[in-house]
């Protein structure tokens, strides 16, 4: 969603990587924070950050939009907020308002309920569904969140998957992950235990409809196509080394335009979604891999 306007982004993959990069001297314009993160959520990050002085401008990125919120968020350091799924209106007004030299551009609306989200879009919800899915089947392997540490989890990935269904306009299953998610706030282990199967049974179903069908399973490699592949994947781990993500997603858009194996279309894929999540040492990582 920041590629339009042509700046060069970083990410934390926790509250902690995110005091660390500001304490290495990292600098930066506007630092979108995540309320929910397992271990150290949003508002204890920016907490600390202003202790530590930080005078940087940070946003919330938010689903829990409550009447007062915005006045919980600037008491704690926050300069604004924005409601997830992200309007890209609102993204536009925010980035215009605090970064002058961003240039406005004519927002790419979210898909909403009832319209067809983009492809790529929808690939990696697939990945990350899968994800969700694996671990909400590890909290029903062990019966029921166990302590404030299960919980703390559980409500993280539903939180995630509450978001994501809703960008694909799933608004159903969405308001379904809210309410799990809530019960997980509020330790309701009977909500969970008995809400859970049945939503990760309707997660798997949508994952499996979304999924494009695999015609790669006779698909054959030959040296010239494995130069292919190493040059376009060197070039997206060098653009993910600049955290740049035009150029990654380039590079990526690229190795698309031919049919691989199954194994290699799973990488493309992933890689897609660690981009998505502009998650670019995993992108560079995983562009290694093979």
């Amino acid at each position: 969603m920041l590629a339009p306007y042509g700046l060069k982004t970083d990410t934390a993959s926790s509250g902690g990587e995110a005091i660390k990069r500001i304490e290495q001297g990292n600098a930066y314009d506007i630092i979108f924070m995540d309320h929910m993160m397992p271990v150290m959520d949003g508002v204890e990050t920016t907490r600390r950050l202003r202790e530590m002085g930080y005078k940087g401008k940070i946003i919330a990125l938010t689903a829990n939009v409550l009447a007062g919120q915005d006045e919980v968020f600037m008491r704690n350091g926050f300069d604004g907020f924005i409601s997830k799924p992200i309007d890209s209106r609102e993204l536009d007004g925010v980035l215009v308002g605090f970064i002058p030299a961003a240039p406005p551009v004519t927002p790419r609306l979210t898909p909403r309920a009832g319209t067809a989200a983009p492809d790529e879009l929808k690939r990696c919800f697939v990945i990350d569904a899968r994800r969700a899915i694996d671990t909400l089947e590890g909290f029903r392997a062990q019966g029921r969140p166990a302590n404030d540490a299960d919980f703390e989890g559980y409500t993280t990935v539903v939180h995630g998957m509450k978001s994501a269904l809703a960008n694909i306009g799933e608004a159903d299953l969405s308001a379904a992950a809210l309410r799990l998610e809530n019960a997980g706030r509020a330790r309701d282990a009977a909500f969970v235990t008995y809400k859970t199967p049945p939503f990760i049974t309707a997660l798997r179903k949508l994952s499996e409809e979304l999924s494009a069908p695999d015609d790669s399973e006779n698909v054959e490699m030959g040296d010239a196509d494995r130069r292919l592949l190493r040059e376009g994947l060197d070039a997206l781990a060098t653009a993910c080394a600049a955290f740049d993500k035009p150029a990654a997603k380039a590079a990526l858009d690229g190795l698309r335009q031919k049919k691989w194996p199954r194994e290699v279309g799973g990488v493309l894929d992933e890689i897609a979604a660690h981009l998505l999540h502009s998650a670019f040492g995993k992108a560079a990582a995983t562009a290694k891999s093979i």
